[in-house]
């Protein structure tokens, strides 16, 4: 947690204090998870496009409803499944496709 992200916590606290209001355990649970992609491999939504260039030629895929990923017509598993497929070698998908450090 950043020092931002701290001091937005403590003023809703004191404001919740002063107007003796607070957020339901759902709608904050819901809000949380907002900014957290849902479902599959990666938890990615459903519809998700990533190209990743590698060696000079693109390589796009797609995640599914059902979680599964969708690469030149084939269906893996994962993402990093995706990635030993491009590489030859054991890469973790999500250092791959950019969505991890």
């Amino acid at each position: 947690m950043n020092c931002s992200e701290l001091r937005a916590g403590i003023a809703y606290k004191l404001q919740e204090r002063f107007y003796g209001m607070s957020i339901p355990a759902d709608v904050v649970k819901a809000i949380e998870s907002a900014g957290e992609p849902a479902s599959g491999t990666g938890r990615l939504l459903a519809g998700t496009k990533i190209v990743r260039r590698w060696k000079g030629e693109d390589h796009e895929i797609e995640m599914r409803a059902d979680g599964l990923v969708e690469y030149r017509g084939a269906i893996y598993r994962s993402l990093s499944a995706v990635a030993r497929r491009i590489t030859g070698t054991n890469w973790n998908g999500k250092i791959f496709f950019g969505l991890k450090r």
